[in-house]
């Protein structure tokens, strides 16, 4: 849509950037038995279907032990360390935050996003978007309609 909107006001360099990180969507992905998806709905069933195969565990469900809570609480100076060390060039993930904001911003809130986030453990309460991950796939090499040549990304929450 931001190509669209640059190209008819005459932004053509703007558009022709846009378009060319406008991301392919995965229609045609052959399936378990053979035969080829040829709607974005149906790929995203074979996708599901392969990775719960793969993932599955023939000695069922994995025992996860509990940890204890967040004994020491999170200072700024702690979120100012982690911010210098984020890469600048990493994709944003469901929070739509780039990573080169964060790592600009997040110092100068640092005592009150600390605060905000030692609340959030001390509640034990968490916006929902904080637990979830997009995730996309990258085609490594190979026949594109093959999803086993397809990496999956999990892209977390930029504040996370």
């Amino acid at each position: 849509m931001e190509a669209y909107l640059a190209i008819t006001r005459n932004r053509l360099k703007h558009g022709r950037l846009e378009l060319s990180h406008a991301r392919r969507q995965l229609t045609h992905v052959r399936r378990a038995d053979g035969t080829t998806t040829d709607t974005a709905a149906e790929a995203l069933h074979a996708v599901a279907d392969f990775y719960n195969r793969l993932y599955s565990s023939a000695s069922g469900p994995l025992n996860i032990i509990a940890s204890g809570p967040l004994t020491a609480p999170i200072t700024a100076a702690d979120l100012r360390q982690a911010c210098s060390r984020i890469r600048g060039n990493t994709s944003p993930g469901i929070d739509h935050i780039p990573s080169r904001v964060a790592k600009l911003c997040v110092p100068q809130v640092a005592d009150r996003l600390a605060l905000l986030i030692n609340a959030m453990f001390a509640a034990d309460q968490f916006p929902p978007d904080f637990v979830h991950a997009r995730t996309i796939l990258l085609h490594k090499k190979g026949d594109a309609t093959d999803i086993s040549n397809y990496r999956p990304i999990s892209l977390l929450p930029t504040i996370y």
